[in-house]
C-alpha cells in the first residue's frame, strides 16, 4: 500500500523568519519610501537639506539591516574587515577612542541574538565553551557590581571612572561574545578562506608601510603579525592545493615579518617572541621533523645574533625585567584582599591611584590583571574555556590529519595562534586590553585573536562526522 507524502507543516522558527521577511520588504520599506519621499520633500521645502538627506538614509539601513539578517554569516568578516582596513573611532572626550570594530563587534552580537530570539532558535554551540562563556560573562557583571558595592570607602574615584568601568566591562564582554558569534555563524569553507584572504593581503600592506615610505591604512598591532604567520607558513607547510610558487611566496612573507620583529624591532619581545613560537608549532603539527629543522634554523639564528639578542635582553630585564616582578607584588597587595569576585573591570586602577599614586605601574600580564578586576570565581570560567578551545582545537587538528588542503592548514594556524595568544598573555594584556593601559581602543586589535579562536570552534561543528561542509 503506497502512503501518502506526509505534509510539511510551517515551523515556528520559519513563521517567524517569514513573517519578519514579510514585513520589513513587502510592507516596511515600501511605507518608509513613502514617508521618507513626503518628508523629505517637506525639508526640502523647509531648506533642511542635511536632515532631508539623512532621513533618506533610514530605508536604506532597514534593508540593510533585513540582508543581514539574512546572511549573517558575513558578520565576523565585516568585524575583521572593519578592524583591519578601518582604523576609524569616536570621540568619546576622554584620552581613549571607541573604535569603530568596537560598535561592529557590538552591533552584530546583539542583532544576532535579537534575530536567534525574534525567530525563536536560540542556540549556541558548542556547549562544552559556550556555557564556561556566558557563566564568565555573568561573573564579569556580577564582578563589577561586587567592586562598586564593596568598593573600599577610603578610595576616590574621579568623574570618568564610572565610564571607564562599563566600557572595560563592554571590551570583555564582547571579546568572548566575538569568539562565540564567529563560532556559530560560519558554515563554509568559502566564508573561511575570505578572512584568510583579507588577513593576507592586510599583511602584505603591512609589509609594504614597514618598509617604505607608503603609510597604508592597515592596523598591525597587537599580536597581528603572529597571526599573519601562523596563518602564511601553516598554508604553505599543510596546503597541497596551491600552487609551489605561492607556498614559496607565503613563506617569504612570513620570514619577512619574522625579520621585522627580531630584527629592526628586537626590543619589543612581543614582536617576534610569538612570531617564532607559532612557526614552530606550526612546524610540529605538519610533522616532528619539520619542527626539528625549524629549532635549529632559529638556534643558528640566535648564536650568529648572539651579542645583539643578549645586549637587548638585558637591557629588557633592567627596563622591564625587574618592573613587572614589582608591578605583580603591587598588584598582589590589592589582589589578595579581593581574590573570590576582583574589584570589578578597570576596579584596581583607582585603589592604585589612592594607594600608591606616585608609582602605579601596569602589570603587563594579562593573567595577574583578570585575576584583580573579576577575581578567582571568573578566572575559573576563563581557564574552562580556554581549555575547551584547545581541546576543541587539538581534537580538529587530528581529525583534519593527513588532508593536506585549505582545513587542515586553518586548523593547525588556528591551534598554533591560539596557544600563542595565551602564551603572551604573561607578558601583556594582549587578549583583554586594560583600560589603563591597551585601552579600550586595544579591542581593534585584541579582536584578531576572538575571531580565530571563534573560527576554530566553526570548522569544528563544519567537520564532525556526518556534517557537509559548504564551499
Amino acid at each position: 500500500m503506497t502512503s501518502l507524502p506526509k505534509e510539511k507543516f510551517p515551523t515556528a522558527s520559519t513563521i517567524g523568519r517569514t513573517s519578519f521577511s514579510r514585513i520589513a520588504i513587502r510592507i516596511g520599506i515600501p511605507v518608509l519610501v513613502f514617508l521618507v519621499v513626503i518628508g523629505g520633500t517637506y525639508l526640502v521645502a523647509k531648506g533642511e537639506y542635511l536632515i532631508a538627506a539623512a532621513l533618506a538614509v533610514i530605508p536604506l539601513a532597514v534593508l540593510f539591516l533585513e540582508m543581514g539578517m539574512r546572511w549573517n554569516e558575513i558578520y565576523p568578516v565585516m568585524i575583521i574587515f572593519s578592524a583591519l582596513f578601518l582604523k576609524l573611532g569616536f570621540s568619546t572626550g576622554r584620552s581613549s577612542q571607541l573604535v569603530l570594530s568596537l560598535v561592529v563587534a557590538t552591533g552584530l552580537s546583539f542583532l544576532w541574538i535579537f534575530q536567534m530570539f525574534l525567530e525563536r532558535r536560540v542556540r549556541f554551540n558548542p556547549p562544552l565553551v559556550t556555557i564556561p562563556v556566558f557563566l564568565f560573562c555573568f561573573s564579569t557583571l556580577f564582578s563589577l557590581v561586587w567592586g562598586i558595592v564593596f568598593r573600599d570607602p577610603l578610595v576616590s574615584i574621579w568623574g570618568s571612572f564610572p565610564f571607564v568601568q562599563i566600557a572595560s566591562t563592554l571590551v570583555i564582554i564582547i571579546s568572548v561574545m566575538t569568539m562565540v558569534l564567529t563560532g556559530n555563524l560560519i558554515k563554509k569553507t568559502s566564508t573561511l578562506a575570505l578572512i584568510v584572504i583579507l588577513f593576507i593581503i592586510g599583511g602584505v600592506m603591512g609589509l609594504i608601510r614597514n618598509f617604505t615610505k607608503f603609510q597604508l591604512p592597515i592596523n598591525c598591532a597587537g599580536l597581528y603579525a603572529m597571526w599573519a604567520v601562523a596563518l602564511a607558513s601553516s598554508m604553505a607547510f599543510f596546503h597541497h592545493n596551491i600552487p609551489l610558487i605561492v607556498r614559496g611566496l607565503l613563506l617569504v612573507f612570513s620570514a619577512l615579518w619574522l625579520y621585522w620583529g627580531f630584527g629592526v624591532n628586537i626590543t619589543w619581545l612581543a614582536g617576534w617572541v610569538p612570531l617564532f613560537f607559532v612557526i614552530v608549532v606550526v612546524g610540529y603539527l605538519r610533522s616532528p621533523k619539520l619542527a626539528i629543522f625549524l629549532l635549529v634554523l632559529l638556534v643558528i639564528l640566535v648564536i650568529t645574533n648572539y651579542d645583539y639578542l643578549v645586549d637587548t635582553i638585558e637591557l629588557e630585564n633592567r627596563i622591564s625585567g625587574s618592573t613587572r616582578v614589582s608591578a605583580w607584588e603591587q598588584n598582589w597587595v590589592i589582589t589578595k584582599d579581593h581574590l573570590l569576585f576582583g574589584t570589578g573591570p578597570a576596579g584596581y586602577a583607582v585603589y592604585y591611584m589612592t594607594y600608591f599614586p606616585n608609582r602605579a605601574m601596569a602589570t603587563h600580564n594579562n593573567y595577574l590583571d583578570m585575576l584583580s578586576q573579576i577575581g578567582i570565581v571568573g578566572c575559573i570560567f576563563m581557564f574552562w574555556f580556554f581549555g575547551a578551545i584547545l581541546w576543541k582545537g587539538w581534537k580538529l587538528v587530528q581529525r583534519l590529519r593527513g588532508q593536506r588542503n585549505f582545513m587542515e592548514a586553518l586548523a593547525a594556524a588556528c591551534l598554533a595562534g591560539t596557544l600563542g595568544g595565551m602564551m603572551m598573555m604573561f607578558f601583556g594584556d594582549w587578549l583583554f586590553p586594560f583600560a589603563y593601559t591597551q585601552s579600550i581602543a586595544g579591542f581593534d586589535y585584541s579582536v584578531y585573536n576572538w575571531i580565530f579562536m571563534g573560527v576554530i570552534l566553526a570548522m569544528d561543528q563544519m567537520t564532525l562526522p556526518g556534517e557537509k561542509q559548504n564551499a
